[in-house]
């Protein structure tokens, strides 16, 4: 059982410290290891594992992972990673795990190494609290050499697990041992933790929210600009009744005609080109006659005499012939087929 707030920790490292539960450690973490710790430690990258990527004291990476091994059961893996970490935390971390091991020898030489740590003060007033009118005599010593010298004694610390761990301790003793050693593994983890961070976990937590809080913000604001757009495109988006501009279509040619005068009465009938070489119907006298072919020579020509010619189209065969202007009015014979017909008078053009 971890008294540290979940809220200032990451959360991998939050579920590595419950994989044991939320009762009070035994004096031993070894006897059951979870192998889910060991496994996750193994292969998390300290971005992940550790809540983020840059850190001010590097060093203490193997030092918390140390620390959560052992927690999980595993002193000799813990022992491996703290050969990476500087002093007075690499002698800790060796001392815990002689200390599990129960080797109290090799124990007390590591703490002697540690000389004064920085959570001695904290822990001290834990465990004068935890200790305070137990009848147990060694425990009572602990206590009172504590409140006379107001410092840790991790030796007589030591002891006192030994003891435990033998099962020489009352029941009320053994489950102070139990929390006076669980508050130290807090105050170790928080120790190496701030370290890392370089800031106290509750003032990084508090960054943290705020960051998260003013990134929230900045993405519902953004949201309410893009609803906002969207709503207004929305009003200003033609409806079906909406007239759409068009380009100026580009304007379609005149359809050509030909004029025709009737060879019978002479009035002058509009056909359209296409009816070049069709016969066509005088829309006064309803003469129908031959609609010429398209004569790319002039319809009339200047002569050295200055006398005009006029064409005009056979209407049973439809031959073109060239007459004097001065023939206009008179009758004439088709040179192909021999039909007389009129030649028309000259009418003005419509």
């Amino acid at each position: 059982m971890i008294d540290l707030e979940q809220s200032v920790l990451p959360s991998e490292i939050t579920s590595l410290l419950m994989l044991g539960g939320t009762h009070l450690a035994e004096v031993v973490w070894h006897t059951r290891p979870k192998q889910t710790a060991n496994d996750t430690l193994g292969e998390i990258e300290d971005a992940k594992l550790f809540g983020q990527a840059t850190f001010a004291d590097e060093q203490m990476g193997p030092a918390i992972r140390a620390l959560l091994l052992l927690w999980n059961g595993w002193p000799a893996e813990a022992a491996i990673l703290a050969e990476m970490v500087p002093e007075p935390d690499r002698s800790y971390l060796l001392g815990l795990r002689e200390r599990q091991l129960g080797r109290i020898e090799p124990a007390k030489t590591a703490f002697r190494n540690v000389g004064q740590h920085p959570i001695y003060l904290k822990l001290t007033a834990h465990a004068i609290k935890d200790t305070e009118d137990l009848s147990h005599s060694l425990v009572k010593r602990f206590n009172q050499l504590l409140m006379f010298n107001e410092e840790w004694e991790p030796f007589l610390f030591i002891d006192i697990l030994d003891q435990a761990q033998a099962n020489k301790l009352d029941a009320e003793a053994r489950t102070a041992a139990c929390k006076i050693q669980v508050r130290e593994f807090e105050l170790l983890l928080r120790h190496c933790l701030e370290r890392l961070y370089g800031e106290n976990l509750e003032k990084r937590a508090e960054r943290i929210v705020a960051a998260e809080r003013e990134a929230n913000a900045l993405r519902l604001q953004k949201l309410r600009e893009k609803q906002r757009a969207s709503s207004t495109a929305r009003r200003h988006r033609p409806t079906q009744t909406d007239t759409k501009p068009t380009e100026s279509e580009p304007e379609k040619p005149e359809a050509q005609t030909v004029k025709i005068a009737c060879p019978k009465c002479g009035n002058v009938t509009t056909f359209p080109e296409a009816a070049r070489g069709k016969n066509g119907k005088c829309g006064k006298c309803g003469a129908v006659f031959a609609i010429p072919k398209k004569d790319l020579t002039p319809v009339r020509s200047a002569t050295p005499g200055g006398s005009g010619l006029v064409t005009t189209a056979c209407p049973k065969c439809g031959a073109l012939a060239k007459r004097p202007e001065a023939d206009r009015g008179k009758k004439c014979a088709c040179k192909a087929c021999g039909q007389v017909y009129l030649i028309p008078k000259k009418q003005p053009v419509a």
